[in-house]
């Protein structure tokens, strides 16, 4: 687990290792009792009440629709991130952990920006790995929606910016980490502030108070540097 940040908030180192995956589904492993994710068909992935009956603590599922297969990945709201880096939504021992979002870092009755941590992986596309793709410029500006479900619906996030965070260096700009912007003026200084880290980002966009996401891995080739891939909901 990395330092924290302004006292208040962590930034969750991500460890490694584990098995293949496009879109992040389960099964029962014939070997044992764990439970792992293998690539599967999008109509066989579990809905959000299926997922819950898993386990109660998710709250809300990500899809990321990439060259036509869809990537869905619970998220567990908890007040144990500490418990869910290892932890698979079962309750497993695992090292690629879950993706999660803490309570007291993200609480959602208040916050405007919810900060969801994963795992990457050298070797294994799952949890978070994907994320490196968006360093590439064609593979940013091709996939530039995805989904979050949760017991409201449906919502739909752009993508602004793909930007890497180097967690050593004392003067590396963390307010992209706050859960609260209180408005137009701070979500602007922010997103100023993070373009010197962007390595891909669009251009400009309408910000009316629309609810952000945060979605924060560890670069796997750097000691400890953080990946962070922010978006906003879009109003119709």
């Amino acid at each position: 687990m990395s330092r924290k940040l302004k006292k208040r908030v962590k930034v969750y180192l991500a460890l490694s290792i584990l098995t293949l995956g496009t879109s992040l589904i389960y099964r029962q492993d014939d070997k044992d009792t764990k439970q792992i994710y293998i690539h599967q068909k999008e109509d066989t992935l579990k809905t959000l009440k299926d997922w819950q009956k898993i386990n109660p603590e998710i709250f809300a599922l990500l899809e990321f629709t990439i060259d036509d297969k869809i990537t869905s990945i619970p998220i567990i709201y908890t007040d144990n991130g500490d418990y869910y880096m290892l932890h698979d939504p079962w309750g497993n021992y695992d090292t690629m952990g879950s993706c999660f979002m803490e309570k007291q870092l993200s609480p959602l009755e208040t916050s405007n920006n919810y900060i969801i941590n994963g795992h990457s992986s050298k070797t294994k596309d799952w949890n978070f790995t994907f994320l490196k793709n968006y360093a590439d410029k064609a593979y940013f500006d091709k996939h530039q929606e995805f989904k979050l479900i949760d017991e409201d619906g449906e919502h739909i996030y752009q993508i602004i910016s793909f930007c890497e965070y180097d967690l050593d260096n004392p003067d590396t700009y963390l307010d992209w980490h706050n859960n609260y912007y209180a408005n137009y003026e701070q979500v602007k200084t922010m997103f100023d502030n993070t373009l010197n880290y962007a390595i891909n980002h669009i251009d400009g966009f309408y910000y009316h108070n629309q609810q952000l996401i945060t979605l924060v891995t560890c670069n796997m080739q750097k000691n400890n540097a953080r990946f962070v891939l922010q978006a906003y909901e879009r109003i119709f």
